[in-house]
């Protein structure tokens, strides 16, 4: 793949302007280099297309990506960035749009300087705390992280095609429905007035359920029983308080190991300056000592009259200290270990600073902080980039793919893009940025924070039914332009997420107000990059992975996976839908098991080392590891062959046979 450079000029066009697809990059974070992450992008793809050529010549003619170009144009409007650069090439697949322009929404720099690692590290402790607000506001509120528990259940139990559903699970979705309809209707502001429900508690849910039972659907065989209701509606809320657990769980460990940084770095430092703060104070106290008693040798070397002299003197004086405080350090293991710490800390601290200060400075929703400019500063942007592309004509489809952070800023830029129209005109496509927002068809996430974004800093507590309206109105959703249009779907959010990374995950937070959940959602595909556990390999490494790559060349070279040609409920069939990567439960497993053996193998050569050392702590030790590690590794371990036999382990859980209706509890536990 060859590469040339170009500069269009104002007043000068671009030879040989055709139709085109856009695909807009969204970097993550960290200190990214501009044109880099793009450029590995075409790089992959020129590889898949080399691939696809050996294996199907009849579709893709060439071997690689042809007449790839370079091109720096100026803005056309006042609000777009003075240049706007992107890389052009031939479109390799035979039918499809003549080119492909790559074009980046760049803001790194934006977020430099906004922030210190001391600062990132205070910030993350504080965030321990959410699971318990979460768990103390009544149940009405913070509706996005409730709908999402919900959302999940769905997800996890009946994302299949229509055809493939019972009898009595089609029933179940329906019940799914008709809570996440009703729960909508409980946290308007009519229902905060209303005497029967004044605290918004679940106990009033229930009761709000039995006032509000399910409307009688044309062709339904009977309508939905009210005890399959509510048993639903407890299941719901016992999965989401346990998921709040689970949070907590996963805080405390990020929370303990930025302790344990920061700990270590103080110990460093404190052993390091306490040994040459030791060596000098009797070095001093020596030479006091030498000149109040005029009967003792100084071990010093009398100081000469000449400056010269003195100077000599003083270097020796210097020399000698440095080879007392270095001597102490050298003989001292606790100093030899103190540097290490202090070396590892140094080394951790600018990572943290620069993966974890972007999500500090952009998660910032409190328009006082001064953290809000640098928000502000990257969405304008990204939205300048972003209107640069829909307002070509010669563009016809755009593809959004982001990464990491980057995610967050993508959603919420291509959600800002039609606010103010999306307010004014509810959901129609009359306006001029409605049609222009109709050319994006597909939006990409991999590696996306945005569930632990939404969970931890967007969701808003408030009293006053009416400004949390105000909030969710202004933001939009997945229901909303330019996702859906006039109640059908339109931008197919695919959302890559590999167990391995703990950044990522499945996304259900966006669900929206008025939704089908048949319909419109995030497919969330999960896929496993790496055998072996590997965090950082996990969260970089979705475009080297060949499964994803090859769903992304799909949508770009030939359109596939799109809704906008389709009739509306052929979005549901799996040929419209990317597919799970094969034997990823294999793959998970086997790593988990590698992982665990390991782990084992370590922990006891630690527990021989410890035992050892300090006879006396041993039964304490051996006690807390029994409670800390080994319950819930056998709780797994009797999770992984329940679900290699194909038994559910939690009773509590809804049936998959029968009437597939959770079996409601005696008593409800918790109010809130």
């Amino acid at each position: 793949m060859r590469s040339n450079a170009r500069l269009v000029a104002k007043g000068m066009g671009k030879p040989d302007v055709e139709d085109y697809t856009a695909v807009v990059y969204f970097h993550g974070m960290g200190q990214q280099r501009r044109h880099e992450e793009i450029s590995g992008l075409v790089q992959q793809l020129d590889r898949l297309i080399g691939s696809r050529h050996r294996s199907d010549a009849s579709r893709y003619p060439e071997a690689h990506l042809l007449d790839h170009h370079v091109y720096e144009e100026p803005g056309s409007d006042p609000s777009d960035p003075q240049t706007v650069v992107y890389q052009e090439v031939r479109n390799p697949h035979v039918g499809a749009t003549p080119r492909i322009r790559f074009y980046e929404a760049y803001w790194a720099p934006l977020a430099v300087g906004g922030t210190n690692a001391v600062s990132v590290v205070l910030w993350a402790t504080r965030q321990w705390l959410r699971p318990f607000a979460v768990l103390q506001a009544p149940w009405r509120e913070m509706q996005a992280l409730r709908l999402a528990t919900l959302y999940g259940i769905f997800e996890q139990r009946y994302e299949r095609q229509e055809e493939q559903l019972s009898q009595s699970q089609r029933r179940s979705v329906q019940i799914l429905q008709h809570l996440m309809d009703s729960y909508r209707g409980f946290g308007q502001p009519e229902t905060y007035t209303d005497p029967r429900f004044p605290g918004g508690t679940f106990d009033e849910f229930l009761l709000y359920l039995e006032d509000h039972p399910p409307k009688a659907v044309a062709g339904a065989p009977a309508p939905l029983p009210a005890p399959q209701i509510k048993a639903w509606a407890i299941y719901w809320q016992r999965t989401h308080i346990a998921q709040q657990w689970r949070y907590l769980g996963t805080t405390l460990v990020m929370i303990l190991g930025l302790l344990g940084l920061l700990a270590l770095a103080v110990g460093g430092l404190s052993v390091l300056l306490a040994g040459p703060l030791h060596v000098l104070i009797r070095f001093v106290a020596d030479q006091i000592v030498v000149a109040t008693q005029p009967g003792r040798q100084a071990q010093s070397v009398p100081v000469p009259g000449t400056v010269l002299g003195r100077l000599r003197a003083t270097l020796g004086v210097a020399r000698a200290v440095l080879v007392q405080v270095v001597g102490f350090l050298l003989r001292s293991k606790a100093s030899l270990a103190a540097v290490a710490a202090v070396g590892l800390v140094t080394i951790l601290l600018k990572p943290l600073r620069d993966h974890l200060g972007d999500v500090q400075q952009y998660v910032t929703y409190q328009e006082t902080d001064v953290k809000y400019q640098h928000k502000q500063a990257i969405l304008q942007n990204t939205t300048a980039v972003m209107r640069h592309v829909l307002r070509d004509a010669h563009c016809k489809r755009i593809i959004v793919l982001a990464h990491s952070l980057g995610t967050v800023i993508a959603l919420d830029t291509i959600l800002g893009l039609h606010r103010p129209q999306r307010l004014t005109t509810a959901g129609s496509l009359s306006d001029e940025t409605g049609q222009m927002l109709a050319k994006v068809t597909h939006f990409v996430t991999m590696g996306s924070p945005i569930n632990k974004v939404e969970y931890f800093f967007a969701t808003v507590h408030s009293k006053i039914p009416i400004y949390l309206q105000v909030v969710n109105d202004l933001r939009g959703d997945l229901s909303t332009l330019p996702f859906s249009y006039d109640g059908e779907p339109h931008v197919h959010w695919v959302n890559y997420w590999d167990q391995g990374d703990a950044i990522s995950g499945p996304l259900h937070t966006i669900v929206g107000e008025h939704i089908d959940i048949r319909r419109q959602r995030v497919d969330n595909v999960r896929i496993a990059s790496y055998l072996w556990p590997n965090p950082a390999g996990s969260h970089t490494g979705y475009v080297r992975n060949l499964h994803v790559l090859g769903d992304i060349g799909d949508m770009i070279f030939e359109g596939k996976y799109s809704f906008v040609p389709n009739e509306p409920q052929a979005w549901l069939e799996d040929i419209y839908r990317p597919q799970e990567q094969a034997g990823i439960q294999d793959w998970q497993r086997v790593g988990l098991v590698s992982s665990l053996l390991v782990g084992t193998v370590a922990l006891y050569g630690f527990l021989l080392w410890f035992i050892d050392q300090h006879p006396l702590f041993a039964e304490l030790v051996v006690l807390t590891i029994m409670l800390v590690i080994v319950a819930p590794f056998m709780w797994g371990l009797v999770q992984l062959i329940a679900r290699l036999r194909g038994q559910p382990v939690n009773q509590s859980q809804p049936p998959l046979g029968g009437t597939d209706a959770p079996t409601a509890p005696r008593s409800n536990t918790g109010s809130s």
